[in-house]
């Protein structure tokens, strides 16, 4: 019996080792693989070794494509209105295009503006999403499934510079990608062109034999209302005589008067020294070869009271021959102011 139970406690033993054997057998590759990595890790840390790859998620997210400006129409060249009380209104449209359908262009976006490089860069712009009612670009419409067509105008002012101009649009899409189109361009032609605030020029009552008689009215304003810097060598003032109104026999020589820029308290207008004298002109075809040259005076471009310039007369002598009337140039033609 004692052998017997020997054997059947060996068999079990042999079992119990048989079974161990085969469960390390599925243990041991997790165990050793995390054994090692542990080990290994541990290594680094003890050892400062650096980690040079590591694994992470890559994604990029691809939107849709930005809209196309595809056509910028205006006309190749325009003329300012020479008038500062008005602008010139400038029309022009572009189209713009969109992969995604007409329907993603954002019609409230559209900006324009006209660009030189004169005067430090001189810009003129209108946004109709800052200005509603002031010019900019406004949707006209669909053109097919794709495009939006967008008319414009913007306003010049009268004294921006005669040259070459950039036009420049820009519009959103609905996804906030934009497009830019600064291809198209256009001349702005030069206009010579000024305005005299008062049709006509008085003078004090005086006496034979008076001197140094300057203008009651101040003086002579002069605006330039075009775009063409009328420069101090183009001024001139074509003179004449002016006799009496009853008795013509009499008259006042434009000899008589000077001209000038300047006027003060001591009659600076009345110098030989600072005015001009002026002499008696054909006003019959006008030019500066037989008209006096103001020399000194000019007419800038650019707003009030940059553009201005002011001109004053003197009457040297009241001829002692004349006799009580009044003195003009009805019996002759008016005094002419030209630019050359």
């Amino acid at each position: 019996m004692g052998d017997i139970k020997k054997e059947a406690d060996s068999s079990n033993f042999i079992f119990f080792v048989t079974f161990l054997l085969i469960f390390s057998l599925f243990l041991t590759p997790m165990v050793h693989a995390n054994f090692f990595d542990f080990v290994k890790e541990g290594l680094n840390s003890i050892t400062g070794k650096t980690v040079t790859s590591s694994a992470t998620d890559v994604s990029i997210t691809v939107g849709n494509n930005p809209p196309n400006i595809t056509n910028v129409s205006i006309a190749s060249s325009f003329s300012i209105v020479n008038d500062p009380t008005s602008n010139k209104t400038i029309f022009f449209s572009f189209i713009a295009f969109d992969e995604q359908g007409s329907s993603n262009i954002n019609t409230t976006s559209a900006i324009a503006n006209f660009t030189n490089g004169t005067n430090g860069g001189m810009v003129r712009w209108n946004n109709s999403a800052v200005n509603p009612g002031d010019g900019g670009c406004i949707s006209s419409g669909t053109i097919g499934s794709y495009q939006v067509n967008f008319s414009c105008s913007i306003r010049m002012m009268y004294y921006d510079t005669a040259t070459n101009w950039n036009v420049s649009v820009f519009v959103k899409d609905l996804n906030e990608n934009t497009a830019q189109n600064n291809t198209a361009k256009f001349t702005l032609a030069e206009t010579t062109s000024f305005s005299l605030s008062d049709s006509a020029i008085s003078f004090p009552t005086a006496t034979p034999g008076d001197t140094n008689i300057t203008q009651s009215d101040g003086g002579i304003y002069m605006n330039n209302t075009g775009n063409d810097n009328i420069n101090a060598s183009s001024i001139n003032i074509t003179a004449v005589s002016i006799h009496g109104d009853t008795d013509g026999t009499t008259f006042i020589p434009a000899r008589n008067f000077t001209i000038s820029t300047s006027s003060d308290a001591n009659k600076i207008q009345c110098g030989l020294s600072t005015a001009l004298r002026l002499d008696n002109k054909s006003i019959d075809g006008t030019t500066n070869f037989n008209s006096t040259l103001i020399s000194g005076a000019l007419l800038p471009i650019g707003p009030k009271p940059y553009n201005e310039e002011t001109l004053f007369l003197c009457i040297l002598h009241v001829p002692n021959d004349l006799t009580g009337q009044t003195y003009s140039t009805n019996a002759e033609e008016d005094w002419s102011i030209i630019i050359s």
